[in-house]
């Protein structure tokens, strides 16, 4: 490898790094998991609302992409693409800063069609810009140091956690009604500026003109061929469309802990902190393990991690010691957003297929994404937070029944 081309990528890793640790930590103000919940509760709506909300998230970060991949097919550069649709990402959610000091203690059905739509606009825009996300991942970043790309942004967006927890107890959720509204609206100011400063290294990307050599890869009709063909890709995708149902539980966690186990505000903020903490530093060491012992190696403890979660919200009855779901919680969801996401990479080979397979992918399991959190607002609308961590935990053991036969190919794949 001539110098160039190291000093390139050395680049190209650290403006990529830049991204990837302030798009967490802004994300972190307004988290479907934490904040959301407590904000949607506070302006009087249901948790069927909330469920609902989760749903209509799920899709749009991933549906749109099917439809844009034909337009980033045409796209020799990408970086600019992602860089524009990533600004109208970031804007669409600050109206929110206003809207719920406006709205908050007079109009609360306005402000919750206001999330509604704000969040509706912020996900569409990442459907159609994650396709070209993914190409530009795989064009400049080397598979094997796409696990310490994000290792290494989680354990670094781990240590400014603690800046973030500090603001969360001080300014989020400080005050009467818990930082309801006032606090709130810091929040998004704060997570805008963080995503908008987080954004701008994406520019300053080296991206090599890339020669797509497919005009079928300009057509919706690829998808279909790569779910006929590619064995792999089904194996991992129906595995992963079963084991999205266990999400079902993670924004009613928060719940449970302020309704039955009685957690104060102090308890609220650590967890929002715990979350962001335990899948920060998680993915440091989660995304060494996946470059040294293999993606699929790591998936599968992740999703292990995932029922022990709900295993241990069936059992605690402390929401201090409550803290500790969040923090495996946090762990599964890095660890399994890295590496499946590597594997859908690896098993697409070349840049100008990784479009493809990540849009399909990321389709095909957000239709149970979308339906896991509405599941679960029944579930616990018409039964208990008992009966909805126990389908969890059933959920995630037929996943891992589906891959129990499987082993790793070698480092980066799987048969």
């Amino acid at each position: 490898m001539s110098t160039t081309t190291q000093i390139r990528r050395t680049r190209n890793f650290s403006m990529l790094l830049l991204d990837a640790i302030g798009f967490p930590l802004g994300n972190a103000f307004f988290s479907t998991t934490t904040v959301i919940p407590l904000m949607l509760s506070a302006a009087g709506a249901s948790k069927l609302t909330l469920g609902f909300l989760i749903a209509m998230i799920m899709v749009l970060q991933s549906v749109p992409g099917m439809f844009a991949v034909p337009w980033v097919a045409r796209l020799s550069i990408v970086k600019n693409y992602v860089g524009i649709i990533g600004l109208g990402e970031r804007l669409a959610l600050l109206p929110l800063a206003y809207l719920v000091i406006a709205w908050g203690n007079t109009q609360k059905d306005g402000l919750v069609i206001a999330i509604f739509l704000c969040f509706a606009l912020y996900n569409l825009f990442m459907g159609i810009n994650r396709p070209a996300y993914f190409v530009l991942v795989g064009k400049v970043i080397p598979s094997q140091w796409r696990g310490r790309l994000y290792g290494f942004a989680g354990g670094i967006a781990g240590i400014f956690s603690i800046g973030i927890d500090y603001i969360m107890r001080n300014v989020v959720f400080a005050g009467d009604n818990g930082g309801f509204p006032y606090g709130f609206s810091m929040g998004f100011i704060i997570g805008f500026v963080l995503l908008i400063t987080s954004l701008l290294p994406l520019f300053f990307v080296k991206e090599q003109p890339l020669v797509w050599v497919s005009q079928r890869s300009k057509s919706v009709a690829v998808f279909y061929d790569v779910w006929k063909h590619d064995s792999r890709f089904r194996q991992l995708a129906i595995s992963q469309i079963i084991f999205v149902l266990s999400t079902m539980m993670i924004p009613f966690l928060v719940l449970y802990a302020k309704d039955v186990l009685s957690a104060s505000d102090a308890n609220l903020a650590t967890y929002a902190t715990a979350l962001l903490l335990s899948s920060s530093l998680g993915s440091l060491l989660l995304g060494f393990l996946a470059d040294r012992y293999g993606n699929f190696v790591v998936y599968r403890g992740c999703m292990i991690m995932g029922a022990a979660s709900a295993l241990f919200a069936l059992f605690c009855k402390s929401p201090t010691w409550f803290t500790l779901a969040f923090i495996v919680q946090g762990m599964s969801m890095s660890g399994v957003g890295i590496t499946s996401m590597n594997l859908v990479m690896e098993l697409a080979g070349s840049a100008n297929r990784i479009g493809v397979y990540s849009t399909l992918y990321a389709t095909l399991t957000s239709i149970p994404a979308a339906l896991a959190p509405v599941l679960g607002s029944i579930i616990v609308s018409f039964s208990s937070y008992t009966v909805l961590f126990t389908v969890c935990v059933l959920v995630v053991l037929v996943s891992l029944s589906i891959l129990a036969k499987q082993k790793p190919k070698h480092q980066h794949q799987f048969t």
